[in-house]
């Protein structure tokens, strides 16, 4: 037997198990209500261990800073800090110059074509 609760009345309600019928008539209220679709129990998963195996401690995963170190010191973050933006400075001169260099080598390049396209041949 399957026990359903009457939508209506709320009270418990018996039916056979091979119930082959789409509604039932309550029989407190004497309504009819639609039989619920009664869906499967999805079985719930094993709770996951959170036991790990200890690995063996080799160079490549050894923590970098453990929690007793505190990590880098002000001074090598300055520094890192430092050198990056120092080197992006650097690059940035370099290419204005590259680009200076080869817009006046160009311009030269042009003017020296024209001149000698507006010069008159000697022969």
């Amino acid at each position: 037997m399957s026990v359903v609760n009457c939508p209506h009345c709320r009270k418990p309600v018996s039916l056979p198990d091979p119930w082959n019928a789409s509604a039932y008539t309550c029989p407190h209220c004497h309504r009819i209500a639609p039989l619920p679709v009664l869906t499967p129990a999805v079985p719930t998963p094993a709770p996951m261990s959170l036991d790990f195996e200890e690995e063996e401690e080799t160079p490549m995963n050894r923590p970098r800073y453990t929690s007793g170190s505190g990590g880098p010191s002000w001074m090598q973050m300055f520094t890192a800090c430092f050198a990056g933006t120092f080197l992006a400075g650097l690059l940035l001169l370099v290419g204005i110059r590259l680009y200076i260099h080869w817009s006046i080598a160009d311009t030269t390049n042009q003017i020296n074509e024209r001149m000698k396209q507006n010069s008159p041949s000697r022969n």
